[in-house]
């Protein structure tokens, strides 16, 4: 299990999220999650005016993103229950899909009930496949999902490349 890689998995997110962006043709900088609805707040570490409507983001640390991460992502996808590399790239990705959709294709790679929830079935049935092979599977399908985005043309590129570096930190961490 990779119970206290936390700290490094946060590194690559935060590093690859970068800070304060200020994108107002991206859905997520506004608090209506679409562009022109609601009030433009941006997004900072990744933090997003859409998931975040109240927070302040241009004040935001990367102590308080890390603080967000780890209690709204980290903890309900259970990642410390996850080998060293499969915790990284199931954390960063909900960072991009959200964490029902990472949640499910996780639980559809390894066949078990796909409701969303990670429980002891998917964490037993995970850690039973080898770890690269599904880090490899899983950052496949990560791809195709930023290849199908709504906005691709503009963000998918830099999110494949995203994908291969978590793939690549990940595999790192076996």
């Amino acid at each position: 299990m990779a119970i206290g890689n936390f700290a490094r998995c946060i590194d690559f997110t935060l590093r690859e999220e970068g800070g304060f962006s200020d994108d107002r043709l991206d859905p997520g900088n506004w608090t209506g999650g679409a562009v022109g609805c609601g009030v433009f707040g941006g997004t900072n570490f990744g933090i997003s005016a859409a998931s975040y409507p109240t927070l302040n983001l241009r004040a935001l640390t990367s102590t308080g993103a890390s603080t967000i991460y780890q209690r709204d992502y980290w903890t309900p996808l259970k990642c410390d229950s996850f080998k060293a590399g499969v915790d990284l790239v199931m954390m960063d990705f909900s960072v991009n899909a959200g964490l029902h959709r990472s949640a499910v294709w996780l639980q559809d790679v390894v066949h078990t009930d796909q409701d969303g929830k990670i429980g002891p079935a998917t964490i037993a049935a995970a850690n039973e496949f080898d770890a690269a092979t599904l880090i490899s599977i899983l950052t496949a399908a990560h791809e195709h999902f930023y290849e199908t985005m709504r906005d691709a043309a503009r963000y998918a590129k830099a999110l494949d490349g995203r994908a291969e570096r978590c793939r690549a930190a990940a595999l790192a961490m076996l």
